[in-house]
C-alpha cells in the first residue's frame, strides 16, 4: 500500500493496479450477521500470519474479545475453515477467491456481504535507488497511461475474472 514512509524510497504509478478489500469468509451455511466489529466477539477468526487486517481488529484481539488464529498460508486457513477449527477467515478477498477457485471449493465457502475494511488502492511501485530518471521516466509515463486505459476499458475486470469466480462477488 502507498504510505508516506514508502514514498520516501519508492515511486508509485498514479493509477492503482487493484483495490484490496478484506472480507470475512465462512463455511456455506454458517454465515452470520456482520455489520460491525462487535459481531465478531467470541468468534475464532483465522488470518494469514503477519497480516494486520485493521487496527480495530488488533485492539479487539488484544482485549480478548475476538480470538485470532494465525496460519502460514491461505491453504492452511481454508483447511481450518473447512474442518471447523475456526469460525471464519478474514483476509484479502481477491487472493482468497483465487485460492477457492483453484481448489474448486466455492460451493463450500461464502463470504459475508459487508467487508471488514474499505477498498484500499494497491499500486505498482519502483525503487527510487534503481530508477534512472530520464530512461525510466518514459516507462513510468507509459505504464500510467496504459493502466488508466485498462481500467477505463474494463480490461482489469476481464483479467481478474480469469483468476477469481465473478459469481461469488456478484452474488453479494
Amino acid at each position: 500500500f502507498k504510505t508516506p514512509d514508502r514514498e520516501g524510497f519508492a515511486i508509485y504509478l498514479d493509477t492503482p493496479l487493484n483495490y484490496a478489500v478484506f472480507s470475512i469468509f465462512t463455511r456455506r451455511g454458517n454465515e452470520f450477521p456482520f455489520k460491525r466489529l462487535e459481531d465478531l466477539y467470541g468468534k475464532k477468526i483465522g488470518i494469514n500470519m503477519g497480516y494486520s487486517i485493521s487496527p480495530d481488529l488488533n485492539h479487539e484481539k488484544h482485549a480478548g474479545k475476538i480470538f485470532i488464529s494465525e496460519f502460514y498460508t491461505t491453504r492452511e486457513c481454508l483447511n481450518a475453515l473447512m474442518t471447523q477449527r475456526i469460525d471464519a477467515y478474514a483476509g484479502n478477498r481477491d487472493s482468497i477467491l483465487f485460492r477457492i477457485k483453484k481448489r474448486g471449493i466455492g460451493h463450500n465457502i461464502s463470504f459475508l456481504p459487508r467487508a471488514i475494511t474499505r477498498p484500499r488502492p494497491v499500486y505498482l511501485m519502483f525503487s527510487r535507488t534503481r530508477i534512472l530518471k530520464d530512461k525510466h521516466n518514459s516507462v513510468i509515463l507509459k505504464l500510467n497511461r496504459e493502466l488508466k486505459k485498462m481500467w477505463e476499458t474494463k480490461i482489469i475486470d476481464k483479467i481478474t475474472s480469469r483468476y477469481i469466480d465473478p459469481q461469488m462477488i456478484y452474488a453479494h
